[in-house]
């Protein structure tokens, strides 16, 4: 019911996906599925699933070497989040772009991490990107920029502690 090249262009794909999640390709009816269709709806399924936990996990590991980066003094602390969910609702609370950041964090390109007051370790005050070791972006609601003395000061002193310079906009 399908056409032809349409038929191929399933079947490649169905083939690239089983052949990523280890299906044994030398069973003929796994190599060739009585309903292509249905078979690649299947693996799409079963293949987001997997991108999914090992995105996961990819991100919880890179988390796990950016902790490096958390630093607390005074009235503020630096956190760096722990899943994707937690960058989403950053940027949601913020109304900025931070959740975009996701994928290049979870690879290890960039870092994003949370200005948050002691007492209120929950409510998003700041969020910053820091890139080799340069702190390039420092966001508050809507992209404000910092202009607090105590929160530049804190800055500051973050930097220094973590090695790091500022150059953000």
């Amino acid at each position: 019911c399908i056409q032809k090249s349409e038929a191929i262009r399933l079947w490649a794909d169905y083939l690239r996906m089983a052949k990523d999640m280890t299906y044994r390709l030398d069973n003929k009816n796994t190599k060739f599925p009585q309903s292509l269709k249905k078979e690649h709806d299947r693996a799409t399924f079963a293949y987001r699933v997997v991108q999914n936990e090992m995105n996961q996990k990819r991100f919880k590991e890179q988390a796990e070497e950016n902790i490096k980066y958390e630093y607390s003094f005074d009235k503020l602390f630096v956190k760096v989040p722990r899943t994707p969910e937690e960058i989403i609702e950053e940027g949601t609370n913020q109304k900025h772009c931070v959740a975009s950041y996701v994928n290049r964090v979870r690879e290890g390109d960039t870092v994003v991490a949370f200005i948050r007051y002691k007492e209120l370790p929950n409510d998003s005050y700041f969020t910053i990107e820091i890139k080799d070791d340069v702190v390039v972006q420092v966001k508050g609601y809507t992209n404000s920029a910092p202009t607090d003395k105590k929160l530049l000061e804190f800055l500051d002193k973050f930097a220094k502690a973590k090695n790091l310079k500022l150059r953000y906009h």
